[in-house]
């Protein structure tokens, strides 16, 4: 399966970010960004065929609770 983007613990950091940006070929996404409906469309349209939209369609949303 291809990369599609980056995100995760290196987007806590500024720099990170811009690092990663310089040297990767994917966009760089804040934990925010993938809460972005048009964000996590245009990954899950890329991804195609490999997916079963509608499956996880039905999947439950899991909110993190706050400490």
């Amino acid at each position: 399966m291809p990369v599609l983007a980056a995100s995760g613990i290196l987007t806590c950091s500024p720099l990170a970010v811009r690092e990663a940006q310089s040297i990767l070929d994917v966009p760089v996404y804040s934990p925010e960004d993938l809460g972005d409906a048009s964000i996590a469309r245009s990954l899950i349209d890329r991804i195609g065929p490999m997916v079963d939209i509608d499956r996880i369609a039905q999947m439950p949303v899991r909110l993190k609770a706050s400490a």
